[in-house]
């Protein structure tokens, strides 16, 4: 599923001041409880995860380390 949505934001458009602008996206997951059980270890798992996409290239999904 996660790949369906990524699949589906990198696909959309946005009209801007008469531009069609594509949208790329990267995401971090994080899975509760495997990765923590409080929002903040999660939200500081996927945040590190974020990054790591980042580091990959644009439009990429880091689900684990």
């Amino acid at each position: 599923k996660l790949k369906k949505i990524h699949e589906a934001i990198n696909a959309t458009t946005l009209e801007l001041d008469e531009r069609v602008v594509a949208i790329q996206m990267s995401m971090g997951i994080a899975f509760f409880p495997i990765d923590g059980m409080s929002s903040s270890e999660l939200l500081e798992i996927a945040d590190r995860r974020l990054y790591k996409a980042k580091l990959q290239g644009k439009g990429r999904v880091c689900a684990q380390d």
